[in-house]
């Protein structure tokens, strides 16, 4: 990977031989190389991207992953982040600037004019609780099974479905075993895009146990088809839903109670998603892209 990085920087040299170009934004330490070549050839300003950084996805970071991240965010012009999470991190890990950050939350591209309306039914044999996400360290699907666990000994119609893959496959699914839950937690795996949204407009409630999550585009993802949602305090997207209750990843309890809250209220889910669509309608990526672009045509004036 560091070969490939090297190799991608040496392309990059070499397109400014051939190519005119204004300034150079670069997405996360995999194009950091890269960009500073660049800038220390041609000068042009330097955008870094920051989507997650090292300290997020691994509990034992990586000090060479580090190295190029606190080089990448030291030699730009400016630093986009996707949430002011992000933006603390980078000044905790990383001592940038908060005058050298700016905040672009993502976005996403609504397939309707109008807020879902769920057909909730009482004759459902389970209601089905999703996992959607990668199955590593920075998930925290370790919590979402002991979410579970306590979740199934007050209510025991629950289905829970990890939807995603990662190197924690095996040990989850060994997890589940010890503790007698095989029967009531299913792995889906990695599924195609259509598959994805077909169990996700079956689910009755999305729990979002990220240690660290940078922003949480699958929250939005799901609120849009209709399921609410208990999320992470650790995460970027909570700093804009004010109607989706969050708790800290290791909180178990506290998810335990907002979920079952949740599942035994349907009016209680619709308001959720009622309140989160008004705000959700406020974040696409057309406005990020005007929000980068503003911040392009400052340091180009």
């Amino acid at each position: 990977m560091f070969q490939e990085i090297e190799k991608l920087a040496q392309a990059g040299l070499k397109l400014t031989e051939q190519e005119k170009f204004d300034l150079i934004h670069c997405h996360d330490w995999l194009t950091f190389k890269a960009g500073i070549a660049i800038k220390q050839k041609t000068g042009l300003p330097l955008f870094v991207h920051i989507h997650s950084i090292e300290y997020d996805r691994n509990p034992n970071p990586d000090p060479k992953i580090c190295e190029i991240e606190s080089q990448g965010v030291g030699i730009a012009d400016l630093v986009f982040c996707v949430s002011h999470y992000t933006k603390s991190r980078l000044v905790q890990y990383y001592q940038v600037p908060e005058s050298k950050i700016v905040v672009v939350y993502n976005g996403i591209e609504l397939r309707r004019k109008a807020p879902p309306k769920r057909a909730y039914s009482s004759r459902k044999r389970f209601q089905q609780i999703i996992f959607l996400g990668r199955l590593t360290w920075q998930k925290g699907p370790e919590y979402f099974i002991e979410v579970a666990r306590l979740m199934l000994e007050r209510k025991r119609n629950l289905r829970f479905i990890f939807i995603g893959w990662g190197d924690m496959v095996y040990w989850l699914v060994e997890r589940c075993a010890q503790l007698g839950l095989s029967n009531h937690i299913l792995f889906a795996g990695f599924l195609e895009e259509s598959q994805v949204r077909k169990l996700v407009r079956r689910a009755d409630l999305f729990l979002l146990t990220s240690v660290s999550e940078p922003f949480g585009l699958a929250v939005l993802e799901v609120l849009v088809q209709g399921v609410p949602a208990v999320i992470s305090a650790q995460s970027g997207v909570s700093e804009i839903l004010e109607a989706v209750p969050r708790a800290n990843y290791w909180e178990s309890e506290r998810y335990c109670e907002y979920a079952l809250e949740l599942l035994s209220s349907p009016e209680l889910c619709q308001k959720q998603i009622l309140s989160s669509w008004e705000k959700i309608k406020e974040f696409s990526w057309e406005r990020a892209g005007r929000l980068c672009r503003e911040q392009y045509q400052k340091l180009l004036v």
